[in-house]
This record gives C-alpha cells, structure tokens and sequence, in this order.
C-alpha cells in the first residue's frame, strides 16, 4: 500500500498475513491486500464491530448477536446469531480453541473454536443493577472485563475461565472501551461520550505482593473525550479517539515507559478501531478509514 492511503469509513478491523487487513465496512467484509487493492468477501445484515484474526482463523462480532468466523482467510464463512439482542463489541481468542464474547451483562465462552458455546454470568453476586460489557482481553486462564460507564460496579474485572471466579482490579465509572497487554503492562483505553475525561492507564500484568492492581496514567497534551481501542505489534502501541467537537478522531501512539500518548494521523468521525503491523496501521474511521506509517504524519481532514 502507499504511504497514506484512504478506504471507505468502517467499523472494525484486524490484521492478516503478510501486510493484508480485514475490514469491516457497512453490512460487510473487505480484504484490503498489501498492494492496496480491495476484495469484498462477505454482505452482511449486521454491522461488525469487532474482528480478530488468530492462528489463519478470523472471528467477528457485532449487532444482535452476530457472531462470524471464517477458516479460509476469508473465502467462506459461517454466519451465526448468539442469544442476545444487544450489540456485541468485543471477541478475543487463543490458539487452543477458546473464544470469548459478551452479550449485555454475561459472557459467552466457547472451548472448541466458536462451534459450541455456554452462557457465564459473572456479575450474578452483584447487588443492583448489573454492568453492561464493552470490552474483553484474554490471558491464560483469565478474560479481562472492561464495562460501560456504570456508576457502581463499572472498571475492569477479571473472570477467572476454569473456576467462574470474579474480581475487580480497576474501579472506574466511565466506560472501559479497549483492553490489551503491552509487555509487561495491562493498558486501558477509557472514556466518556460528554467531557474531556478519556485516559490511557495501565498497570502491572502480574500484580503486587498485596495482590492489588496499581493503575497509572499516561500524559497528553490535549485531552480527548474516550479513548476508543488499542493495537499493538511488536513494540508499537497505538490508541484512537472519540470524534471532537470539529468531528475529528485520532490515532496516537502509546509511550508506556515515557507515560505519554502522542498524535500521529486523524480521520474524519470517531476512530473506531486500528490495527497495526510495526509501525504501520490501519484505522477503521467513521466516515475514512486510513492506512499510514506513524514514522510519516499524515493527517486526513475531513
């Protein structure tokens, strides 16, 4: 692909093998190859809001229960519909089979590759009303739950997957959008829709002695609303924003050991989702979506 590079506005997307990425435009799938060229695979009645590409098999999730997995690098695939109506924002998966996805408040965990599933409610204890899943993270035996904005039970919780065991390590009462691991760190992206409240924070992965999560926040120079998801590849972290009053999101990389987050490119509408090889990434925005290398600021108006 060149440089600096603009496809059709998007909802979600991952990377593929060699330079490709899926993306996931109005009701479909694109293949955007490495020399830029686009295939659609697959027109969908429901917008995807999240994909996952993992060991040749891609997984995609989004509105009312719209599960999708192909296994052929997007050639066929198999459409099917979990038992929620809401929109499902979030998919991670491992190698060994196992996939996690979310309805409103309860999860859905498969063992065999999204052939099969079962229902979890990890916030069955809670007293009051439930938080509703915005995001997911998986590491090992445990998936990392970040909620929507919720006013008591909101923040990062973790269910432990082989004894249905849950605990919080973040309390945060705006909406937890994206989670991911990045060296040693868990990092959140987290925001709200009014104010300037988004933030990049992050905390030890294995936590101290005292078995407590100690978050820290990483700096900006200007503040953004929410912070909208992560990527990372190979030492390249990236975050995307809400759109501001003027209806501009942007990508910025993650300095974790600087503490810092800084501007790299910008696109017209929220900036949905990105997904980065190296230093090159690929935001699905609202209304653009860009391709581009943050070692070259390219910025794109709207």
């Amino acid at each position: 692909m060149r440089i600096s590079q603009c496809f059709s506005g998007a909802t979600a997307v991952t990377k593929g093998l060699n330079g490709d990425y899926f993306l996931a435009v109005d009701k479909g799938i694109l293949l955007i190859r490495k020399d830029g060229t686009e295939k659609t695979l697959i027109q969908l009645e429901n917008r995807i809001l999240d994909l996952t590409f993992i060991d040749s098999i891609i997984y995609g999730v989004g509105d009312n229960g719209t599960f999708i997995r192909s296994t052929d690098y997007g050639h066929t695939w198999d459409v099917s519909t979990l038992p929620t109506t809401g929109s499902m924002w979030s998919i991670c998966s491992n190698k060994n089979g196992t996939v996690v996805t979310h309805g409103n408040t309860v999860l859905f965990l498969s063992l065999d590759f999204g052939n099969t599933w079962k229902t979890l409610h990890p916030f069955q204890g809670l007293i009051g009303s439930k938080p509703s899943i915005r995001s997911l993270f998986l590491e090992g035996p445990y998936v990392f739950v970040g909620t929507k904005v919720h006013r008591l039970h909101g923040g990062i919780w973790r269910v432990d997957l082989e004894h249905y065991e849950t605990i919080r390590i973040k309390k945060d009462t705006r909406m937890i959008a994206s989670i991911l691991k990045h060296k040693q760190y868990i990092v959140s992206a987290t925001g709200t829709c009014k104010g300037h409240k988004g933030t990049i924070e992050y905390c030890q992965a294995t936590p101290t002695f005292s078995q407590t999560y100690e978050w820290e926040t990483c700096e900006s120079d200007c503040q953004e609303g929410c912070y909208l998801d992560l990527s990372e590849s190979d030492g390249y972290l990236y975050t995307t924003t809400s759109q501001d009053e003027k209806g501009v999101g942007k990508v910025l990389r993650v300095y974790i050991d600087e503490k810092k987050v800084v501007p790299c490119a910008i696109v017209h509408g929220h900036g949905w989702r990105v997904s980065n090889q190296q230093s090159e990434f690929l935001v699905a925005g609202l209304y653009t979506s860009l391709y581009t290398n943050s070692q070259f600021q390219h910025f794109i108006n709207h």
